[in-house]
């Protein structure tokens, strides 16, 4: 095994066994000397910050809860329209050890500070507060390069269920990717949050060709698909001045 392949990566998070889940109900003791790290560039550290676009927040939250895997969510809608910064805050909030009872994340557990560190954006273990231990693994799709084929489609390990994020599933560099992933969609003990412009074919606005949109095949496989809009004035307003 290849040093900083996938597999060192996720040794590299192991679980800590003084650093357990708190209770339903109680919040986790922290060292009140310890500083909240500033939050990644695309992920809240409070759903207050999320601001438009209620029925994606709603979907997402529920995403937080959902133990089931195979869940997958689809998102789609024009850029700069909230849809990354929100499913980072739902992925975070997923997974923080001490979230709150409001499904805010904590913003100090191991899991919000690994998040924070670029956790967002790699091979990741995280254990939430319900106990429950996940996979996280994110792709670029932009990048093929990103693409492991070997961790994704072969994947079996039930206890320990993949959460899969795919930004820009759009792209045409993801869709020669996308057949691949359509049998372990329904075979692979993960879960899919999938973000993109469109779901149709898209025309380049330089040469006016165009190339293929997403296969009803690989569409008909999420529960649920959310489409995002640009937030009004007055909750862009809001959300520069982080009310």
């Amino acid at each position: 095994m290849s040093a900083g392949s996938p597999d060192d990566l996720f040794k590299l998070f192991d679980l800590e066994d003084d650093e357990q889940p708190a209770p339903p109900g109680q919040e986790a003791e922290f060292d009140p000397s310890r500083p909240a790290p500033e939050p990644a560039g695309d992920t809240a550290e409070s759903w207050s910050r999320v601001v438009g676009n209620a029925e994606l927040v709603g979907v997402m939250k529920a995403f937080v809860t959902h133990a089931t895997p195979r869940h997958h969510v689809l998102v789609y809608g024009s850029n700069r329209s909230g849809k990354t910064f929100t499913i980072h805050t739902a992925l975070k909030a997923k997974f923080c050890r001490a979230r709150r009872e409001n499904l805010d994340p904590c913003n100090r557990c191991k899991s919000c500070r690994t998040w924070e560190a670029g956790g967002w954006e790699r091979v990741a273990h995280y254990r939430n507060r319900e106990g429950r231990d996940f996979r996280y693994y994110a792709i670029d799709g932009t990048n093929p390069s990103t693409f492991d084929e070997d961790l994704i489609c072969r994947y079996r390990d039930r206890s320990c269920p993949l959460v899969l994020y795919v930004d820009e599933v759009s792209h045409p560099e993801f869709i020669r990717l996308m057949p691949r992933l359509i049998k372990p969609m329904t075979e692979t003990p993960m879960t899919i949050v999938a973000s993109g412009v469109r779901l149709g074919p898209r025309k380049d606005a330089v040469t006016g060709l165009r190339s293929p949109g997403l296969s009803k095949d690989f569409v008909y496989r999420f529960a649920r698909l959310v489409r995002t809009s640009a937030p009004a004035d007055g909750d862009f307003l809001r959300w520069l001045r982080a009310e």
